[in-house]
């Protein structure tokens, strides 16, 4: 899945949805957003690859509803390629110059 956004690629809120075997890039690069969120009791992410994340690739959120006899969310078995931190290339930049 290689869409032109900036936020979220993915937000899973349906309890017991399972993901499995995508490819997500180059989204969730603003206000610390991942690439994929999951809200939804019993979801499973599995066997997904995600590239060029600028923040971070998954997100479990508990803030729903859940308590201890909810389902858990499960994320396994999945690869991050290539993560960069934002502000990576202004301080490459600095380190160059500084050389």
């Amino acid at each position: 899945m290689d869409l032109a956004t900036r936020g979220e690629i993915v937000i899973v809120k349906a309890p017991f949805v399972q993901v499995r075997g995508f490819e997500f890039r180059h989204g969730g690069s603003s206000k610390q957003r991942a690439q994929a969120t999951l809200k939804g009791e019993g979801t499973l992410l599995e066997g997904c690859l995600f590239r060029d994340s600028e923040v971070r690739g998954v997100t479990a959120d508990y803030s729903e509803p859940m308590d201890q006899t909810s389902a858990p969310i499960v994320v396994r078995g999945n690869w991050v390629l290539k993560p960069r931190r934002r502000g990576d290339r202004r301080q490459r930049g600095r380190r160059e110059a500084d050389g």
